[in-house]
């Protein structure tokens, strides 16, 4: 049995025998031309076509292709799809840890929180009493009054804040030179691992 190809592309298999006229066949480029040396269709070592002793059918034989270049061929690209990302305020599983846990994620939004003038460290308390086990990444965004905004963490020269866990709190610690303001939202999304996973 064979693979039978016209301009380019594969159209099916011939039988063995081949098509029982005996008067051999071609195998044309994708401007109809007749290809009569195998040599210009070999890709690699791998796909080395060969004829039969009737010259009835081209074989190409897949099989000796190597692990790495089977993966090139069939691995396709990542999917719009699997690139895609939904940040939700609801707990779901996103991965898995190197110790094997699962790793989950949910976002978080809290709004009006006033923060004083500190360089000593204050606290902003994100979550309390929390299952989290390791606090494997944190990040987000702050709106202040007068429509000014922060990534999470950040090191400004206004303000220098960073996500942290103790043993039963996830906290927001930040310093601020100076002046009291208000966080009108703030969006902080965690990933983490759970004791009980």
């Amino acid at each position: 049995m064979g693979i039978i190809c016209k301009n380019g592309e594969y159209i099916g298999e011939e039988p063995s025998g081949g098509s029982g006229g005996g008067g051999g066949h071609t195998i044309e480029d994708s401007t109809g031309t007749a290809l009569t040396q195998r040599d210009v269709m070999q890709f690699s070592d791998s796909f080395a076509p060969t004829d039969d002793s009737t010259n009835e059918i081209t074989k190409i034989e897949l099989n000796k292709l190597d692990s790495g270049e089977i993966d090139d061929i069939v691995t396709p690209l990542p999917s719009v799809q699997s690139r895609y990302h939904e940040y939700s305020t609801e707990e779901h599983i996103v991965g898995k840890w190197i110790d094997g846990s699962y790793i989950y994620e949910k976002t978080i939004n809290l709004t009006n929180v006033s923060v004083t003038a500190t360089t000593d460290g204050g606290v902003i308390l994100i979550e309390s009493n929390t299952s989290v086990k390791d606090l494997i990444n944190a990040e987000g965004m702050t709106y202040w009054s007068g429509n000014y905004q922060d990534t999470i963490p950040c090191c400004g020269y206004w303000t220098k804040a960073n996500i942290c866990k103790n043993d039963t709190n996830i906290e927001m610690n930040y310093e601020r030179p100076s002046g009291t303001d208000t966080i009108l939202n703030m969006y902080v999304t965690l990933r983490y691992t759970k004791s009980n996973s």
